[in-house]
């Protein structure tokens, strides 16, 4: 054996010099497993912008998949439905309000000597919708009305708020009123037991 040098293949190595240890080292590491593992750090490149476009991908699939919150999200359109609803609602509650009401616009109240008043105006109609929500329209012929010493009559205060007044101090109320002086009356005209001004924006 002192005569010839015979290499030692170790797994493709020659180990003319190197020690037992290295070697069996170098062995197990190499059959141990199929290649090196490598930290996240030292992955390649390619594969690093592969994974980042299919995140990429799926990140924009799942975006697509939920519904954005700009104009016309749910919200709006839920927003939108309520206000609708709310609307009808409204319309319904206009309808049977000017169905169930009789109304004057009155422009003159005079006191008699008897404690009632004689009114002068026009018949008005509610009519719903529009802009405002609703209106009045006026009939075109001016007709009058006894208002009963005996009668209630509320009118709208500063605040826009029914607020009861004597029939005494009505026709002067009247003369200075700057609302749409629309008054709600009960009874008929010749003998009128309430009237209710009301409010217009």
């Amino acid at each position: 054996m002192t005569g010839s040098r015979r290499p030692l293949g170790v797994c493709g190595v020659s180990l003319l010099t190197a020690g037992l240890t290295l070697a069996s080292t170098g062995c197990a590491a190499t059959s141990s497993s199929a290649g090196p593992a490598s930290s996240p750090s030292s992955a390649s490149p390619s594969a690093s912008v592969s994974v980042s476009a299919g995140m990429s991908q799926v990140s924009e699939t799942a975006s697509a998949a939920v519904p954005s919150t700009a104009a016309g999200s749910p919200t709006v359109t839920v927003a939108g439905a309520s206000a609708s609803s709310a609307t009808g609602a409204a319309g319904s509650a206009c309808s049977a309000f000017a169905s169930g009401h009789s109304f004057l616009q009155l422009s003159k109240a005079t006191a008699n000597a008897d404690g009632t008043l004689t009114v002068t105006g026009q018949v008005a109609t509610m009519v719903c919708g529009g802009p405002d929500d609703f209106h009045y329209a006026d009939a075109a012929g001016v007709v009058t009305g006894r208002v009963l010493a005996s009668a209630t009559i509320d009118v709208l205060n500063s605040a826009l708020q029914p607020t009861p007044i004597t029939v005494a101090k009505f026709p002067a109320y009247l003369a200075g009123d700057m609302n749409v002086r629309v008054f709600t009356y009960t009874g008929p005209r010749t003998a009128i037991t309430a009237l209710n001004e009301q409010f217009h924006p």
